[in-house]
């Protein structure tokens, strides 16, 4: 239990770390790039107007701006599977590595929903969730910060809608113990703002979760949910 406590702090320090290097290279380093092709001072950008200095400071922002957004996506990706995995349906204690390893996945997915507004509530966003271990289906769409739920054990169908704030596969705890399953929302699904669906919930198709509504864990086939 001590060598969890310590493994658990040593991963609360690295957070800071973490945040800095992230910034670095999704913003600062992007920047640094189209600065290097930017008009500079911008004051005079505008007040001796020209079409070709003008286009170039405008594709410079662009730039950076979409260099920024994949440098960020390629660093979370790449933190999810180094340091946290694939992660497994099951029980365990909230100071063991393995619960460190969901809530890391968690801080990811809050910095994706949170410091990549491009890609939230776009048709890019259901990409990066899959890069990141969910099993997305054609035409799903998420809204924004979308919560509760781990990646790997996430399967959502064709045309699913998770509404904005709303929580897929919220975990159980419990006396110190976690537990995670697998959830499934059917094709069609249509969850709510502000609703709730439980992990190990398995959403039949055309299921309709209202807002501010908690669905049962086994819903029949185009059944609607409310309250």
């Amino acid at each position: 239990r001590s060598m969890q406590g310590m493994g658990c702090l040593l991963g609360f320090a690295m957070l800071p770390v973490m945040g800095i290097m992230v910034a670095m290279y999704s913003f600062i380093l992007p920047m640094h790039i189209a600065n290097r092709s930017t008009y500079d001072p911008l004051i005079e950008l505008f007040t001796h107007w020209n079409l070709a200095q003008t286009a170039q400071f405008f594709l410079s922002g662009f730039m950076m701006v979409v260099l920024s957004q994949l440098t960020a996506v390629a660093l979370v990706v790449a933190a999810k599977w180094l340091l946290v995995g694939r992660m497994r349906p099951g029980t365990f204690s909230v100071n063991s590595l393995k619960y460190w390893r969901f809530w890391l996945t968690q801080t990811l997915l809050n910095f994706v929903s949170s410091w990549l507004p491009l890609t939230l509530m776009t048709v890019y966003y259901p990409v990066v969730m899959r890069l990141l271990g969910a099993r997305v289906g054609l035409k799903a769409e998420f809204g924004a910060f979308t919560f509760g739920y781990c990646p790997d054990l996430l399967q959502l169908g064709d045309g699913v809608f998770l509404a904005d704030r709303c929580s897929v596969g919220a975990i159980t705890i419990r006396d110190g113990v976690c537990e995670i399953k697998e959830t499934t929302v059917g094709d069609r699904g249509f969850v709510g703002n502000l609703s709730v669906v439980k992990a190990g919930s398995d959403i039949k198709e055309d299921v309709l979760v209202g807002v501010m509504s908690k669905v049962p864990e086994n819903p029949e086939k185009g059944t609607s949910w409310l309250g």
